[in-house]
């Protein structure tokens, strides 16, 4: 009966089969022989997540009391630098940041913990002297998982940036969240009101069956800076949220998109309960850019390639900062 509901619910309700390439009867065909009245917990918990594997979707998960959390698609072999191996991320994410922090950016830069928000949150300030001529601002912003937007934080950002010739904004190890987190950011760069992604929700029994399109539109804040050359940094660790502001940043006429392809994970995220109390998520909705291309599976391809490589990062230069100072220094000439 778990196993039952478990499938039933994404029958009825995910968003993604047809885009994923997913044929969702045959496979029931092949994980419901799996599992009978006399099964153990821990032979359905392994029907359901084989069953569930197939989506490689990271906006799929499962928890199961008792057992590892579950989420669909964390297998891919996804790397931070071009010489990096699949078990170094977290090693990887740090040494990427700590290059930004104190290589690239001056003596005094501001966190996030100012602000009595979460260590780790975000940090901004400007490109040493070392680097560039020019005023050019950075912000890293790690994740948008917050509860409420930042509006302080960023205000205090966009204040610091006013007499910037360019401002890289890196999302690189950016894995997501909160929208209104992201959107909130967004909106701080906005020259005017402009729609940047489509979304249409299942609405019927046909995995095909779709709501109109309901468009998510940026606005410019009183304060937003829409006259200064932005370059915003992707990686293959950029995912969820971080790749919605991603495809409001590629709208906007001052900015460019540079590094590597997005995860592809996009839409928001249901939390369902089965009858023994285990639960799981889904996506009910499909979204693709204001220019009508979906993206989930595949990601986001950059404007510019570029990545960076551990070796180089480890003596204190990273390629793809390298390359946003270039493109705004060139666009302030």
């Amino acid at each position: 009966g778990n196993f039952e509901a478990l499938w039933h619910e994404f029958d009825s309700y995910y968003a993604l089969f047809e885009v994923r390439n997913i044929d969702w009867d045959s496979l029931y065909s092949v994980y419901r022989p799996r599992v009978h009245d006399g099964s153990t917990d821990a032979e359905l918990y392994e029907a359901m997540t084989g069953l569930l594997s197939h989506l490689q979707d990271e906006h799929v998960r499962l928890y199961a009391e008792g057992f590892p959390r579950f989420s669909s698609g964390s297998d891919k072999d996804w790397l931070l630098f071009s010489d990096s191996d699949s078990d170094s991320f977290y090693e990887d994410r740090e040494a990427m940041i700590n290059t930004a922090l104190y290589h690239y950016m001056d003596s005094i830069y501001v966190s996030a913990k100012e602000f009595d928000l979460p260590g780790g949150f975000s940090e901004y300030g400007k490109i040493s002297p070392d680097y560039t001529n020019l005023k050019i601002g950075y912000i890293l912003v790690s994740h948008f998982s917050l509860t409420d937007p930042p509006k302080a934080y960023y205000n205090a950002a966009i204040k610091s940036f006013r007499d910037c010739d360019g401002i890289i904004i890196d999302i690189r190890v950016n894995r997501g969240g909160s929208t209104g987190t992201s959107d909130a950011l967004l909106h701080r760069f906005a020259d005017k009101d402009r729609g940047y992604i489509s979304d249409r929700y299942r609405n019927g029994p046909g995995h095909g069956d779709f709501s109109a399109a309901d468009i998510d539109s940026m606005h410019p804040t009183d304060n937003a800076i829409d006259d200064i050359p932005l370059a915003v940094l992707t990686s293959r660790f950029t995912a969820s949220a971080g790749e919605d502001f991603t495809l409001g940043m590629m709208v906007l006429p001052m900015a460019t998109v540079m590094g590597d392809t997005t995860v592809g994970i996009f839409g928001s995220v249901v939390k369902k309960v089965l009858p023994n109390g285990w639960e799981f998520t889904l996506s009910p909705n499909l979204s693709m850019s204001i220019a009508g291309v979906c993206y989930e599976g595949i990601g986001i391809p950059p404007e510019i390639s570029v990545v960076a490589s551990r070796t180089e990062v480890d003596a204190g230069r990273d390629a793809v900062i390298d390359m946003a100072i270039e493109l705004l220094e060139s666009a302030a000439r």
